[in-house]
């Protein structure tokens, strides 16, 4: 086996590739007899973020394991297997060792090297009404451009989901200062989020009110510090996710499914898992099926912790 060279994850890590997992184990079960047994759905795998193949984790209940990626993951999928898996990764050494890693599925499995907004879209745009589709953006950060997003939900033929980087894209949100539409954290915020609408979440307080907010007294306080105006988010920025989640009930048809918020060993919000369905025909199946694989995913972490916490009743 190739080396990963590809350390990174934590539980977070875990969940979101045990949910995508079973969800494409059952999504493709289920279209096994759609739409008609004599003309089968041609069935695709996009990871728009691939990586090795493979994921070291560095850190929670499985910290220095080695583990199937998402890739490898949709490659074992095989009571009705995928007849494309398209792996995009934009790191020529890692498309290089994802290679190695797939070969023996080269029949139907292809890797594509460069930009995952780019050449997700060029992938959907080849579809026909006998084409349905996985498509998993888990991107290492903010790379994942709403426009993509957008274009895959509006194919009506794709089930997405989206490991959403609510720490980083939270970074370019300080409670304390306003950034303005046009600056580069302005841009890279509605470039994600879709909309510009998180400007208007902030609220002009008086130096006083914001003296009082650091429980200091307003008349005791150094005038240079708190004398002016201020634009500011008062309640924090808890409400990025609210903001994302409204964009994406704009283009898929159908309710959202939402994980719990995902955290770190420090026990920092991380990332949040979000699933549409684009198909409004399939959207109450395939919800149904993505809350039971969110949820099978989040007991075998709490399973892990236990088991970590207890080893001697778990052998």
């Amino acid at each position: 086996m190739a080396k990963t060279e590809q350390r990174f994850g934590g539980d977070w890590t875990i969940e979101k590739l045990t949910a995508v997992e079973e969800y494409c184990h059952q999504y493709t079960t289920a279209l096994k007899r759609a739409p008609d047994p004599h003309r089968l759905f041609r069935l695709h795998f996009i990871d728009a973020f691939a990586g090795t193949g493979y994921v070291d984790i560095k850190s929670g209940e499985q910290a220095g394991e080695r583990v199937i990626g998402s890739a490898l993951r949709a490659l074992r999928v095989v009571d009705r297997a995928f007849d494309r898996v398209h792996l995009i990764e934009l790191n020529v050494s890692k498309a290089r060792i994802l290679r190695q890693n797939i070969k023996e599925h080269e029949n139907r499995a292809h890797v594509v090297i460069g930009d995952a907004n780019k050449e997700t879209i060029k992938i959907c745009e080849t579809f026909d009404d006998g084409d349905r589709a996985v498509v998993l953006f888990d991107p290492a950060s903010t790379q994942l451009d709403w426009s993509t997003v957008e274009a895959v939900a509006n194919t009506r033929r794709c089930d997405v989901w989206i490991l959403f980087p609510l720490g980083d894209v939270r970074r370019d949100l300080s409670r304390r200062v306003r950034p303005e539409k046009d600056s580069a954290d302005g841009q890279r915020l509605t470039r994600i989020l879709g909309t510009d609408s998180w400007y208007d979440r902030y609220s002009l307080v008086s130096g006083p009110e914001r003296a009082e907010q650091a429980g200091l007294d307003p008349a005791l306080t150094n005038p240079i510090a708190y004398g002016g105006n201020h634009w500011e988010s008062p309640g924090g920025t808890d409400w990025v996710l609210d903001i994302y989640r409204e964009s994406l009930a704009r283009v898929f048809p159908s309710d959202l499914v939402l994980s719990r918020e995902m955290t770190n060993s420090q026990n920092s919000v991380m990332f949040s898992l979000l699933f549409g369905c684009a198909n409004p025909r399939g959207a109450q199946i395939a919800n149904r099926i993505a809350s039971g694989a969110i949820s099978k995913a989040e007991r075998e972490i709490e399973q892990l912790k236990h088991a970590k916490e207890n080893p001697f009743l778990f052998g």
